[in-house]
Parts: structure tokens; C-alpha cells; sequence
């Protein structure tokens, strides 16, 4: 069998239970299938595969195409790297990113280190955010509903188990006692039937069971001058 040394447990059951997008697919096939998923009258539409890059650099719609496809609905796409998110209008606001500021990054100063909003030349936000800190997931917690979750989980498991993998590690570096709980809670309950081990958060002091499991802890650039002090 296969370890996985490098996995995202949450965020792959997340993707799961979204739209998958093909990683070829162009940028009309995403305004699409966000289209026909936005029909469906959700609250939040979640797309994942898509490797269009930034408005900005890449093949990617920015805030204001993917609006005039959503409707009422708030948009995210994460792109296949998993530290992109692409959203429309109404999901930035849910988000407190400012649409615009007077100046570059004058208008950011409650996003933190590892965290990029991509602006256009008039200050304008773009819609791409690069989260490589988990703020994202933080601020707008979990969109998909604890047992949809649970069971998206399951189906990515079986697959991986498919493919004879038969152990991984979670590697989120925001990995605290809540998040630890229902990875060990996924495990007992079979769902996650590969062996699991995980990497933890720098400051998450975790109880005796989660604690057995944890292998190491997860650095990420917000940790950055910690290193260095």
C-alpha cells in the first residue's frame, strides 16, 4: 500500500461535496457551471479543479463576470493549487475584504501575513485572494453542513483506499483541538479508512487521543518571524 505524506483531509471532503471542474476547463466553462449551479438557489456555490490562475494573470473571470452569472448566490472557486480562492461580489463581502482602497494595500490591514488580496490598477479587488494560512476558511467556517461533510469525507477515503492508499497525514497547518477531533472522530467512525496521522497548529494544545496522532507541527509564512525571533 501508499502513504500519503501530504493531505488536506477537510478541504478534499470540501471538494468533494462541491462542483469539480476539470483543470482544462476554460473560463466559459466555468461561468457555466457556475451558472447552473447558481440555479439551484444555494446560499454558497464551492468549485474546485479549476487551474485558470488570477484575473489579473491568468484565464480567470474576475468578481464582476462571475456576478453577472450567480444571481443572489455568493461564489467561491478554489483553484487546484488549494491556496487560491476566487470569489464574486457577494462572497467577498462575506469574506471583509474591501472591494477598494485608495492605495495598494491601504485598505487591507485586517488581512493578515499570508494573505493576498489581488487588486487592479485602480485599487479595485479582482476577486482572487491567495490564502496560504487558512484565514479564509477561518472567517467564513465551515459552508458545508457537518454530516454532508462527514460523508464527503467518506467517498474521498473509499477512493483513495481504490487506489491502495492505506495511511496519510493531514499537513493543515491550522490544524487546533476542533479540527484534531473530528479527523480522530472521522478515524473511529471508519469513515477515513486509511491510518491517520496529522500535523498540528504551532500553538493548538490538543487532548490525549487527538495528541497521540499528531506527528510534527505545520509552519506556514504567517510563522515566518516567529522562525526568525
Amino acid at each position: 500500500g501508499f502513504v500519503d505524506p501530504h493531505v488536506h483531509v477537510r478541504a478534499s471532503g470540501s471538494a468533494e461535496a462541491g462542483l469539480d471542474l476539470s483543470a482544462d476547463a476554460a473560463k466559459g466553462e466555468l461561468l457555466d457551471a457556475v451558472a447552473a449551479a447558481c440555479g439551484e438557489e444555494r446560499s454558497w456555490v464551492t468549485v474546485t479543479g479549476s487551474n485558470l490562475g488570477t484575473p489579473l494573470l491568468g484565464a480567470a473571470p474576475d468578481r464582476h463576470e462571475l456576478d453577472r452569472v450567480s444571481g443572489r448566490a455568493r461564489v467561491r472557486v478554489r483553484d487546484r493549487g488549494g491556496h487560491g480562492w476566487l470569489f464574486n461580489t457577494a462572497g467577498l463581502r462575506d469574506l471583509g475584504v474591501d472591494l477598494a482602497v485608495t492605495a495598494t494595500g491601504g485598505g487591507d490591514g485586517g488581512v493578515p501575513p499570508g494573505v493576498t488580496v489581488e487588486r487592479d490598477s485602480d485599487f479595485s479587488a479582482t476577486g482572487f485572494v491567495a490564502d496560504h494560512v487558512g484565514w479564509v476558511g477561518d472567517r467564513l467556517g465551515s459552508l458545508t453542513e457537518r454530516e454532508e461533510l462527514a460523508r464527503a469525507v467518506g467517498r474521498w477515503s473509499n477512493r483513495l483506499a481504490a487506489a491502495g492508499v492505506v495511511a496519510l497525514c493531514d499537513a493543515t497547518a491550522t490544524n487546533g483541538p476542533a479540527k484534531a477531533a473530528s479527523l480522530c472522530r472521522w478515524r473511529e467512525e471508519r469513515l477515513l479508512r486509511q491510518e491517520l496521522s496529522f500535523l498540528g497548529a504551532p500553538e493548538a494544545r490538543l487532548d490525549p487521543e487527538p495528541e497521540s496522532r499528531r506527528i510534527g507541527t505545520k509552519r506556514s509564512e504567517e510563522h515566518t518571524s516567529e522562525l526568525q525571533s
